[in-house]
């Protein structure tokens, strides 16, 4: 118990640092340390890591209406492939009818106003008029075109295109029904509604997922993801090449970074491993006991004159006791194989003695 207290208070008090640790040589022997040199590896350090085929949140098409609705028919449903122009939901809203009544009030005005316009330019030919008189009704007209341009914008906000607009002038019939179509190519990601809802204006409908923006995202912890640079080739474990795209500036709470790659023939909500270059020098092939762990890094020890040095490294791939690593290293360097543990303990202020 007392020994676990001192070595709790040596923890709190001591600010570990990457400065040379001065060890003698019968120190060394006392801590049964044993230094080697790395074996040079020719192959690219690379590290599998698992990835998600997905649609950044700033290229999904969500898709919402301005005004209340109610949701009449699905012709969809949630994972399914969708293509440019099929109709995903019928709806209904009498939202729309209040705004087709508005537009056919609006042209009303505007043609009776243009009707006005031109019998006072006849009668100013005939001199039975004034200009003044003729700028005041041209003005009228403008205000009542805007008006009617007005109208016409919250039909198209609300997905009626110019046909079925000019349909509704000619025709004088007012529908209110609604579809929905989708405007890209992709999956229905989200499908949050059902026949016989109620929303209010701006609730979403359906949100797509482009296929030509499905990205893979990749999570790694922080030391591996800065080793990275946007336009990296990257390699699927499967063959199928990648580059990283996007890597966010955020790190998360777990200490981990967003990557985004991009890559041909993904399919939304496919899992893969995806090998990502690490490399920060050349690649060695190290003992396993060789590498620590300290705060969600990974490190060795290099042998200098006086001591040893901490290395930050990168881990990858073990097999047969051994570990590929990549980091500040040369071929010569004497590097820390047994006896790390101790060492370990003297950089973080435990006493190793």
């Amino acid at each position: 118990m007392r020994m676990s207290l001192l070595l709790g208070l040596s923890l709190a008090c001591y600010s570990w640092s990457l400065d040379e640790l001065s060890i003698t040589p019968k120190q060394i022997g006392r801590l049964g340390i044993e230094f080697s040199q790395p074996e040079p590896l020719d192959e690219q350090f690379s590290v599998p890591w698992p990835a998600l085929a997905m649609v950044m949140p700033a290229n999904e098409f969500r898709m919402t209406l301005p005004l209340e609705i109610m949701v009449e028919k699905l012709f969809v449903n949630e994972g399914q492939l969708v293509e440019k122009g099929q109709l995903l939901v019928q709806l209904d809203s009498r939202d729309l009818r209040l705004w087709a009544n508005d537009l056919l009030s609006a042209y009303d005005e505007y043609m009776q106003c243009e009707e006005i316009t031109n019998r006072v330019k006849k009668r100013l030919e005939l001199g039975l008029s004034t200009a003044s008189e003729l700028s005041r009704q041209q003005k009228e007209c403008a205000k009542a075109g805007n008006d009617l341009d007005s109208a016409k914008g919250s039909l198209k906000h609300a997905g009626w295109d110019k046909k079925k607009i000019e349909a509704l002038i000619n025709t004088r019939q007012i529908n209110d029904s609604l579809e929905l179509i989708a405007p890209v190519s992709g999956i229905v990601y989200r499908l949050p509604i059902m026949p016989g809802n109620h929303l209010e204006s701006g609730a979403e409908l359906v949100t797509l997922w482009p296929l030509e923006q499905v990205k893979l995202q990749v999570r790694l912890p922080l030391s591996k993801a800065r080793q990275l640079s946007v336009g990296q080739n990257c390699a699927l474990v499967d063959g199928r090449s990648a580059k990283t795209e996007v890597i966010s500036r955020l790190v998360s709470k777990d200490n981990r970074v967003t990557v985004w790659l991009t890559c041909d023939n993904l399919t939304p909500g496919e899992r893969v491993n995806v090998r990502l270059p690490m490399s920060v020098g050349s690649s060695w092939l190290l003992p396993t006991k060789a590498v620590v762990r300290h705060d969600h890094r990974d490190w060795i020890f290099k042998k200098t004159p006086n001591g040893v040095i901490p290395v930050e490294v990168l881990r990858g791939p073990a097999k047969k006791r051994m570990v590929q690593v990549s980091g500040d290293l040369n071929a010569d360097n004497d590097i820390a194989v047994i006896g790390t543990a101790a060492l370990k303990g003297l950089w973080l202020g435990l006493g190793g003695e």
